[in-house]
């Protein structure tokens, strides 16, 4: 048994080997029930955990992704370590994921874009991107993650949610306005 943290919450890593495992589940449905994929979307959207291949790919930094337990900065030498490094000492993320109560309950797709109007010009400003969706029960309607930029983070920042009228207002961002 190995205690860990998964889709955000701790969890417990089980191995009765290949010769086991029927035992190990059969013994485990007997006291809980099973549950699919739309679980675990809603508890890790809630905890705002990155999934890799759907919020995570090659072009996002750990730092963006939240992933800051992913890594180490005192280990050796291991590729990617001195992007890593570098961005935990200057800072400077361009984007940081986030969390965000969307206005309606209908499932939001991964590609969305997040928009702003600028308050001088009147442009909407792309400055998002939604990577998942899921039901809220803590907000009792959709709840998505977004990778947004910086400056545009704080809890309670607005954005028309692709071509509106829907918007998403972010929950969990961060106060790091820099």
């Amino acid at each position: 048994m190995t205690r860990l943290r998964a889709l955000g919450v701790d969890a417990l890593r089980l191995d009765a080997g290949p010769a086991g495992a029927p035992a190990l589940w059969r013994a485990l449905s007997a006291h809980a029930r099973p549950t699919g994929r739309v679980v675990a979307d809603v508890l890790r959207v809630a905890e705002v955990a990155a999934l890799p291949g759907e919020d995570v790919n090659d072009d996002i930094y750990p730092q963006e992704a939240r992933l800051e337990d992913a890594f180490s900065l005192s280990k050796g030498c291991y590729i990617g370590q001195e992007v890593v490094a570098k961005i935990d000492t200057y800072g400077g993320l361009n984007k940081r994921l986030c969390a965000l109560r969307v206005s309606h309950d209908d499932p939001v797709s991964a590609g969305t874009r997040l928009f702003r109007q600028d308050p001088e010009s009147g442009e909407w400003r792309d400055l998002g991107v939604v990577t998942s969706w899921a039901y809220s029960f803590e907000d009792d309607t959709g709840r998505v993650l977004a990778y947004l930029k910086r400056r545009h983070q704080a809890p309670g920042t607005v954005f028309r949610l692709g071509e509106g009228p829907a918007t998403a207002e972010v929950v969990v961002g961060t106060d790091d306005e820099a």
